[in-house]
């Protein structure tokens, strides 16, 4: 069974937007793990409260260039394949 979706540009760009976002969300958890793991000195000045901690990451992995390489593969392949 095969979804029809409607190619228009309007819609894979808010499929883009929405994988990205959770693409973000989900390197900035890592992130937040890794740096809590390996205890790095990396909160200390100016000290933040767990959701500045989050959102912190959450931002630096959106603005990442790599999150974004891999939303793009994404979205494709979900227009792609599906």
């Amino acid at each position: 069974m095969r979804i029809s979706w409607d190619l228009n540009a309007g819609s894979i760009i808010i499929v883009l937007l929405f994988i990205h976002f959770i693409m973000g969300g989900i390197r900035g958890l890592y992130r937040h793990h890794m740096i809590e793991k390996h205890q790095y000195n990396y909160y200390s000045d100016p000290p933040m409260n767990l959701l500045g901690k989050l959102a912190h990451n959450w931002m630096v992995s959106t603005l990442s260039s790599t999150t974004f390489f891999l939303s793009a593969s994404i979205t494709v392949m979900l227009f792609l394949f599906l």
